[in-house]
């Protein structure tokens, strides 16, 4: 295993060095053919390749898992590829349809148990789906109104509140089913949606593995206003609505990819049936050329199972200062402040920790932290510097630092159990490179330094490196 483990990494340092001779250009990857006057077909599709390894103290700084001791042991490592075929079928300017095809698959070269047996692994040729199936109708009566129906992709905003359909499957698909229409003029963008998700996929149609998405089936709907008064000031104003409909068993059972949220303590876990009403405001723009930023606020009212309040809230403020134009390798500086609310232990039937729903993905770059809290932002703060610079067309650099601490420190589903509110410091460094436009290089590094929150935690490494291929 090891002489295999290190012909694998000296392949994947061979192939980043001959990346790095590739010289820039901007070829593209996407191929179209006429079928009939104003009937198109274009086609094409990507593979995302990851090399990915983190310690077992990235899952559990204490080394303790549902509260019992998790093994020491080599670290998580394995290869991941996910791939993608996707068509569009043009009929002027006034039709589309759109489909496309995905399969995630990977090998496991090292973790507790059997390294590619059980629910936790995804082996080739694993199971192939839609994960679009949508027609788009643009300009519909000659108005500013485009519809589509079927499978889509709709982040909204900043991604902060509402992007992610499909949280369970890790960054394989973020889709919803259903229905938006949009409206868009100078000034103004509405967006109007109504989705209903099932907790597991019905177009899975080649090996299917009736793989969890979600903790239930979920129906949404709701609007997105975006108002533009200047450069200097933009808006956003949102209202979603999501009746949750929990289909996990009360007793028994349990799926290794659920989010267990709220967190009801060791498995079996139920996670109930929830109505939930966000509301949010979003101001942002370019203040001067050389300073951006954005500030943004929701709120959230609702119960779970009937009998539990709910009431959390989200505040992300992000502030980015840039270089004069012309300046050597571009250097900006992003200062953020990110808020989840938590659940105060001292409130009986009331939580109100914040629920990200449609956020339960890596909202910042590094995947170190939503491994460790499995996508489930909530009762926590953080705040945080990145500095960025580029090196001509192909090359990109960024290194984070992160604060983190929790609003309750000595919470029932506070993993740590150390008491503390000190969640710990984060380090993070990226490399991009992109030869072409249908090729790209990423190397990320994170480390986690933990602190009171955890008891008696142990640092944490996390690293990945990833190659898309665009055809």
């Amino acid at each position: 295993m090891r002489s295999s483990q290190g012909a694998m990494a000296r392949w994947w340092r061979r192939g980043l060095a001959a990346a790095a001779m590739v010289a820039c250009t901007g070829a593209q990857a996407a191929h179209t053919v006429a079928l009939a006057d104003d009937v198109d077909l274009t086609v094409g599709g990507d593979m995302r390749i990851r090399l990915e390894g983190f310690e077992r103290t990235v899952i559990s700084p204490e080394m303790e898992v549902y509260g019992g001791a998790q093994e020491w042991g080599p670290a998580y490592r394995y290869l991941r590829v996910r791939t993608r075929l996707w068509g569009t079928v043009a009929f002027g300017e006034s039709m589309k349809l759109n489909a496309r095809l995905v399969n995630r698959s990977h090998h496991v070269f090292s973790r507790p148990g059997e390294n590619n047996d059980g629910p936790g692994t995804w082996e080739f040729p694993d199971e192939v789906i839609l994960d679009l199936m949508n027609i788009q109708l643009s300009n519909i009566a000659d108005s500013d109104w485009s519809l589509t129906l079927g499978r889509q992709e709709f982040p909204l905003g900043s991604g902060m509140v509402f992007l992610e359909g499909t949280p369970y499957d890790q960054g394989r698909t973020i889709y919803f089913d259903g229905l938006s229409a949009v409206m868009k003029k100078e000034k103004d963008t509405l967006k109007l949606f109504a989705f209903y998700n099932n907790y597991k996929d019905k177009f899975a149609f080649i090996d299917d593995q009736n793989r969890r998405l979600s903790r239930g089936d979920i129906f949404t709907t709701g609007a997105y206003w975006t108002h533009g008064f200047k450069p200097s000031l933009n808006t956003d104003l949102y209202y979603i609505y999501a009746n949750i409909n929990d289909t996990r068993p009360t007793l028994g059972g349990f799926d290794g990819a659920e989010r267990n949220f709220p967190y009801a303590g060791p498995p079996p876990q139920s996670d109930a049936d929830a109505l939930i009403h966000t509301a949010g405001v979003r101001l942002f723009g370019a203040m001067h050329e050389q300073v951006d930023y954005s500030l943004e606020y929701a709120c959230q009212d609702g119960e779970y199972n009937r009998s539990s309040d709910l009431t959390g809230d989200m505040l992300d403020a992000r502030l980015t200062l840039k270089a004069p134009k012309g300046t050597r390798f571009s250097p900006s500086l992003l200062l953020q402040y990110t808020s989840w609310s938590g659940d105060d232990p001292g409130s009986a039937n009331e939580f109100e920790g914040w629920d990200p729903l449609f956020a339960g993905y890596p909202i910042f770059r590094e995947e170190l932290l939503p491994i460790m809290f499995n996508g489930n932002w909530t009762n926590m703060d953080q705040y945080r510097l990145e500095a960025r610079a580029s090196a001509g067309p192909c090359w990109k650099f960024a290194a984070a630092y992160a604060y983190l601490r929790a609003d309750y420190g000595n919470l029932a589903n506070a993993a740590g159990g150390g008491g503390g509110d000190s969640i710990g410091h984060l380090v993070s460094a990226f490399v991009d490179y992109a030869p072409t436009s249908w090729l790209k290089f990423a190397v990320e590094v994170a480390h986690f330094f933990p602190n009171s929150y955890w008891n008696g935690g142990d640092d944490s490494t996390w690293a990945r490196f990833q190659t898309i291929v665009e055809f």
